[in-house]
This record gives C-alpha cells, structure tokens and sequence, in this order.
C-alpha cells in the first residue's frame, strides 16, 4: 500500500511538472508587419505597438470578434492611424466596426478622422465633449489647470 502512494505522489507530481513547464514554455502568437508589432495575449485580443517606421505614440488593442473588430484608441495621427487599419488584415479579415476612444488626449484620440465612415466610436461622454474642444469641467488658474481629465 505504501509503496503505490509513493508511486502515485511520484507520478501527480511529474504531470504537475510537465503541465507546469509546459506553460512556461508557451509563446504567445507575434505577428509583425511594416508599422506595427502585434502580440496575442488571448484568442482574438490583440496588444499592437508601433514597430518605429511610423510614429504612433500609444499602443492599440484589437479584439477580433465572430464578425467584426474593435480597435481601442487611434493612435497620434491620421497617418499613424491609417497605418494601423492597412496593418490590420495581417490578423483578420472581419471589418472594423468600432473605435473605442479610451480617453480625450491626443495620442490616444487624434488618429479617430483615418477610420472609416460608419463606424462605431465609443467612449465616455466627457472624452466626446474635449475631443470637440469643450472646456468643460477644466478651470484654469495661473498656470495650473485643475478639474476632472
């Protein structure tokens, strides 16, 4: 009896190793275009940095869904957001259907007039009022701006 748990604790704690060292040898999925650097964190969730051959500030995320894709924040410029979109179908051919806006500041948002017509732009209704140059919400005193950002 005692001789088959030993058996068993040493066989448990092999699997355990092997499940274990297995996953720390798992690489995630990298895909590399011209401008963009593409790593998949989970199935479909995609974390994109600009590669340097296009100045884009900020990074994107990308969530391919069953028929479209979600891309979070446009980057610095309409060109570095143009870059973006022609990077795109290096990992899926479903149509960018919305633009989540993560926040109002420039590298983030300033890329949002390169999408297409018709998409979706999603975000807080304050981003939406600066974004639209609204001075809601800040005051200025001196040279210190205070208020919600």
């Amino acid at each position: 009896m005692r001789q088959t748990q030993w058996s068993l604790t040493r066989f448990t704690l092999f699997i355990l190793t092997a499940v274990l060292m297995s996953t720390l040898n798992a690489q995630p999925r990298v895909i590399d275009t011209p401008t963009h650097r593409f790593v998949e964190a989970q199935d479909g969730v995609w974390l994109g940095t600009g590669s340097g051959s296009v100045y884009t500030m900020s990074n994107v995320m990308v969530l391919v869904g069953q028929n479209d894709t979600l891309v979070v924040d446009s980057h610095v410029t309409p060109t570095a957001a143009r870059a973006l979109l022609d990077a795109l179908p290096a990992l899926t051919d479903k149509p960018v259907r919305y633009l989540v806006n993560s926040h109002y500041h420039f590298d983030h948002a300033h890329g949002n007039q390169a999408f297409p017509a018709g998409i979706e732009i999603i975000g807080h209704e304050f981003t939406r009022l600066k974004l639209n140059g609204s001075q809601v919400g800040v005051q200025v005193t001196g040279i210190i701006a205070t208020g919600v950002y």
